[in-house]
């Protein structure tokens, strides 16, 4: 019965991970900073089955819109992969004018984009049209 208790207890720290230390403008990557309980060797498969049982992936911290100096709108989307694998998945915008309406254009096309696990990724795209008032940005599996 401990032993069930300690284990409980160990995959429910690898679950909520370990709080980041230092400067979050500085990264030191796995074999060059100190290991965490997350990213020790010894651990991390189990958090990586951890991962894939909780479904722990791809999340979108901010979405911002502005207008550049030609009028063009300016989509920046700022996420972070939660899981410690690296995450592959296509991605595509499509841009809507005042009304809703979508608005044809060759640059709606699918696009290929990777992030690697537990980092920070941003996703930056320009409307082709300045009719452009809005947009939808569409993901899907990453099918080789």
């Amino acid at each position: 019965m401990k032993m069930m208790i300690l284990l409980f207890a160990v995959l429910a720290i690898l679950a909520a991970g370990c709080p980041q230390q230092g400067d979050p403008r500085v990264h030191t990557r796995s074999g060059v900073g100190s290991d965490s309980v997350v990213s020790n060797v010894v651990t991390r498969p189990i958090q990586q089955a951890l991962d894939a049982v909780t479904g722990r992936g791809i999340v979108v911290a901010d979405v911002s819109t502005s207008r550049n100096e030609s009028g063009f709108l300016v989509v920046q989307v700022n996420g972070y992969n939660q899981s410690m694998d690296t995450k592959r998945f296509r991605y595509r915008f499509e841009w809507l004018d005042e009304s809703g309406n979508l608005l044809e254009t060759k640059t709606s096309v699918w696009l290929s984009f990777s992030v690697t696990g537990n980092q920070p990724f941003n996703i930056r795209a320009i409307a082709p049209r300045t009719e452009a008032v809005t947009f939808r940005m569409d993901t899907r599996k990453w099918e080789d």
